[in-house]
């Protein structure tokens, strides 16, 4: 029955009946019977129904049925509670995981999630990234480049870097995940760092833990909301969107938008059907216009959230819809939320390690530094290193 049950939650949420997918998953069984994939599954219908009363409803037999019995389990409780909007609950449960017999490892963990949902309730964690910026002494309208990286992920920083200096202007602002990663950032890029390790916590592989990753995808948006609103144009750049010649060339070759991003076909799937694309958050350029500033206000609501900075945007335009589209050989820009955006054409800005004529954002899958050195036809250096996934 149970099987026949978890079929039926994934067509349904294939369907998008979200609340149906929701009740299915819920009466497959405890969380103990279901895998990692089929929690997710359940998290992901809950945040795409989180105003129905069906799934609110479910959501409290959820509580009574497997608050306490794991850490884990009351982590997946509180990331629900996050998905319906109800970030105070979620942080009791983290503040009363914290105070459990756990590992240490859990009990890290829980506190993390604890200390910035609750800051996310306060409103306090504006107050945090906006003294981090302040801290940085920019200089008015300087543009910024935003990077974020953790300590196994150095070697890869080092290549980005070496790109970054001859392609890119403005100052390089690196978002360090841990303290190692806080004093490379900070004697490459002259100090131009913001640590934002006491967010994090790692696994003993040195892996930002699992249950703690989706604070960098809002602490990002938060540090990006809060350089616009000060009338900085931001490039926001993942560490394995390396650019390959002058960005601003290629910028200058298009209209004038508020937001331009890298497009894909990837997650969120269902957005990625309705409309034929979704936007990918591993290339953004902001400008600051008030159209952005307003639309990056709402965005850092929404990613507070969904706890996903790409999923966010991409249900913001799904739900706002898309207008005024226009295509082009090299771009094609449309509007939606207020705001212009432009996707750069693939030739331009690709997923491709061996396409893209300015920025290959790529898959990495294990390779040494200098394996991704060859197969980005890029020259040896004098380091090597191992990367590692998102």
């Amino acid at each position: 029955m149970s099987k026949w049950l978890l079929f039926c939650g994934r067509v349904l949420a294939r369907l998008q009946r979200w609340p149906a997918a929701v009740t299915a998953i819920y009466l497959a069984g405890p969380f103990e019977r279901l895998t990692s994939l089929q929690k997710g599954q359940l998290l992901y219908a809950v945040l795409l129904s989180n105003h129905s009363i069906v799934t609110r409803c479910i959501y409290v037999r959820l509580l009574r049925r497997e608050l306490d019995r794991t850490a884990d389990d009351n982590f997946w409780l509180a990331a629900m509670a996050q998905r319906l909007d109800r970030p105070r609950l979620a942080a009791a449960i983290y503040r009363r995981t914290g105070q459990q017999n756990h590992t240490k490892e859990e009990l890290a963990v829980a506190r993390a999630m604890a200390g910035l949902t609750e800051s996310i309730v306060s409103g306090s964690i504006y107050k945090e990234v906006s003294a981090s910026v302040d801290a940085l002494k920019l200089m008015p309208g300087e543009e910024v480049v935003v990077v974020p990286a953790g300590s196994n992920y150095l070697p890869l920083f080092e290549l980005w870097l070496e790109q970054a200096k001859r392609h890119l202007r403005g100052r390089i602002l690196g978002l360090a995940l841990d303290a190692g990663a806080s004093a490379k950032l900070g004697s490459s890029l002259n100090g131009s760092v913001i640590d934002l390790s006491p967010y994090f916590v790692f696994d003993v592989d040195g892996q930002i833990h699992e249950r703690a990753r989706n604070g960098l995808w809002i602490l990002r948006v938060l540090v990006l909301r809060e350089l616009v609103s000060r009338g900085h144009r931001v490039v926001s750049l993942d560490l394995d969107a390396v650019v390959f010649s002058d960005l601003q060339a290629m910028l200058d070759g298009f209209p004038e938008a508020d937001l331009v991003a890298q497009q894909d076909y990837s997650i969120p799937m269902e957005v990625a059907r309705k409309l034929g694309f979704v936007l990918c958050c591993g290339f953004m350029v902001l400008r600051p216009t008030d159209a952005t500033k307003a639309f990056l206000d709402r965005y850092a609501e929404r990613t507070m959230v969904e706890l996903d900075d790409q999923l966010a945007i991409n249900h913001m335009l799904a739900a706002a819809g898309v207008t005024e589209r226009v295509t082009t050989a090299n771009y094609f820009t449309f509007r939606s939320n207020g705001v212009i955006i432009l996707c750069p054409d693939k030739s331009l800005v690709s997923r491709d390690i061996g396409h893209g004529s300015v920025v290959r954002h790529f898959q990495q899958h294990g390779q040494t530094i200098a394996e991704l050195r060859a197969q980005l036809g890029l020259q040896p250096a004098d380091f090597t290193g191992a990367s590692s996934d998102r």
